[in-house]
């Protein structure tokens, strides 16, 4: 048998060395293949993990970090997508009909003025959206182009608008356009020179707006505030930080209050909406008493005496 084998290979060396070059060649080939597929799997992997901490969390808070569950974010998502499907079908009755009474009376009193409003303003176009967390009830919704619709690239946001939902009678119902929400303060206070009365604010993303009753009980005519400075008058939340007034959209006329007379109107302050802020009291701090003083030989002067009036809240 020995003898067969050593006359077989005698005869075809050539053959039998061009074939374990071959198997050899093979082994090795198969053997980097494995290594460069080994790699790759590794490499993919660490790839995944690392596309994982950047995935699209629309139920997370972009404020907090925190998580709405998974049933309320179902719940209020489909509440928005309804509201936005309606618009991009031209149902704008049914989709102002998802408005909360609030969003209506400050917003869109008519159905006329959502229409010229909002809705033209906004759905030019069928829209593509997403729907992300922002802080408890209120979402942050991204408009796009329709893509299907438009031919147009629904790269880069055309309209970004924040919803909230909140719940009356047990349904739930939609505040837009930055909209968040009224709270009902109705807090009051008198001293010697003003009766004031801190109806209620108007809650949006980027600021607030309050409802003020102020009556002057002074037998002389009280300035709430001249105007000459800025940051005079403000909000202060429980850190004791300020939130001026938009002093630049408020005049001396609008401010002034002769003797016995009561005005009711609305100041805007920079306080942009962050769930669970405190809003401690309201100041005009630079308020001020105009007195006309006449001399003996009948010149009339001007001054003004400053004062303080802080109410709490």
């Amino acid at each position: 048998m020995l003898n067969k084998i050593i006359r077989y290979y005698n005869q075809n060396r050539k053959r039998v060395w061009i074939a374990i070059l071959v198997i050899v060649f093979a082994i090795v080939l198969l053997q980097a293949l494995n290594h460069i597929t080994k790699n790759k799997n590794t490499n993919g992997s660490s790839s995944n993990n690392a596309s994982d901490t950047a995935i699209y969390q629309p139920d997370k808070s972009l404020v907090s970090g925190g998580n709405v569950s998974k049933k309320t974010y179902e719940k209020q998502s489909t509440l928005i997508d309804k509201f936005i499907e309606n618009c991009n079908e031209g149902k704008v009755e049914e989709a102002y009909s998802l408005l909360s009474d609030d969003c209506k009376s400050v917003l869109y009193p008519s159905l006329e003025s959502f229409t010229n409003n909002y809705y033209k303003q906004v759905f030019t176009e069928k829209r593509d959206y997403s729907i992300e967390n922002w802080a408890g009830n209120t979402y942050r919704v991204n408009m796009t182009h329709d893509l299907l619709a438009t031919g147009k690239s629904n790269e880069g946001v055309v309209t970004r608008d924040y919803f909230t939902i909140v719940n009356k009678n047990n349904e739930d119902k939609l505040n837009i356009n930055n909209f968040v929400g009224i709270d009902e303060l109705n807090k009051e206070k008198k001293d010697e020179h003003l009766q004031v009365k801190v109806i209620k604010r108007e809650k949006y993303i980027d600021y607030e707006i309050y409802e003020i009753y102020v009556k002057n009980i002074m037998d002389k005519t009280v300035m709430l505030d001249d105007l000459a400075k800025e940051r005079t008058i403000y909000l202060e939340d429980r850190e004791d930080i300020r939130h001026v007034a938009y002093q630049n959209e408020l005049n001396t006329s609008m401010l002034t209050l002769d003797s016995q007379i009561s005005k009711t109107f609305k100041i805007k302050f920079a306080n942009p909406y962050i769930q669970g802020r405190d809003i401690k009291s309201l100041t005009f701090s630079k308020a001020c008493i105009n007195s006309t003083i006449k001399d003996a030989f009948n010149n009339i002067r001007y001054e003004r005496d400053y004062f303080s009036f802080k109410i709490n809240l």
